[in-house]
């Protein structure tokens, strides 16, 4: 039986202050951001879209080796453990030389502890998390969305 233990709601008010005061125009294929703005855009991967990114950033995404599919565990989320849900049938697998590239420019990959698959990357303006914060099956969902967000937005650009 779920249990609830704690819930956090996000007042709409709060929400809302903490978007951009400017509006952010898209058209076409492109933005119509100047060099400054681009610069500032934190990317946040979230599931699939961290195995997107972590591809991006020259990580080995595969099958893994057996679905993931409302799986809840305890693991560490770069330095904190987190009880996480995961919805995920492809894991992100860090090598050696796009591993080294990546802690060079100052990224921190999680990795699943005796493995070499990646909980969670993140570096300067980027982050991602293999886990579904958002999931009934993890706790503390919404410190888990907004702490990458505010470690990525803090380091600057790669």
């Amino acid at each position: 039986m779920l249990e609830v233990e704690r819930a956090h709601r996000i007042d709409t008010d709060e929400l809302l202050a903490a978007l951009p005061d400017a509006p952010v125009t898209l058209s076409g294929a492109g933005s119509d951001l100047d060099d400054d703005a681009y610069a500032a855009v934190v990317v946040l991967g979230i599931c699939l879209g961290c195995q997107l990114l972590s591809s991006r950033l020259g990580l080995t995404v595969s099958r893994g080796e057996q679905p993931q599919q409302r799986t809840q565990r305890t693991t560490d989320a770069l330095g904190s453990p987190a009880t996480v849900g995961f919805y995920n049938s492809f894991s992100v697998r860090a090598g050696g030389g796009p591993t080294e590239a990546l802690h060079r420019a100052g990224a921190k990959l999680c990795r699943r502890p005796g493995t070499d698959e990646v909980i969670a990357p993140r570096g300067p303006d980027v982050a991602g998390v293999q886990f579904r914060p958002e999931s009934v099956l993890s706790r503390s969902g919404a410190e888990l969305f907004l702490g990458p967000m505010r470690d990525a937005s803090r380091q600057g650009a790669v």
